[in-house]
């Protein structure tokens, strides 16, 4: 069994569906949380519980949040060349910055 969601005003399927434990999760949450990611009223949304897949056409993509600032920096000093600072005392102070955002060595 798996929750399939559909916007009323259009009859366009989400693209999402859950399954599993997810399915523990109340409806109104669901239709809550997606409501709010698409920007649209909640009664817009319909649930379908189904064995079968009933969607069809072109999905209706969820909006993806923006980066996290913090990941983003942590993305940007990952891919820094960190040969360079070796052996410098700059290289140290790099060096903590990335243990204290939660890099491993190695």
């Amino acid at each position: 069994m798996n929750r399939y969601f559909r916007k009323v005003s259009t009859g366009e399927w989400l693209n999402a569906v859950m399954g599993g434990s997810a399915l523990d999760v109340p409806t109104e949450s669901h239709i809550a949380d997606l409501a709010s990611a698409l920007e649209i009223p909640e009664a817009d949304l319909e649930v379908v519980d189904s064995d079968d897949d009933p969607r069809s056409g072109k999905l209706l993509s969820l909006p993806v949040p923006p980066p996290d600032p913090i990941q983003e920096a942590k993305r940007r000093l990952a891919d820094l060349d960190l040969a360079v600072f070796q052996g410098s005392p700059l290289g140290s102070v790099v060096h903590d910055i990335l243990r204290t955002l939660g890099f491993k060595e190695g």
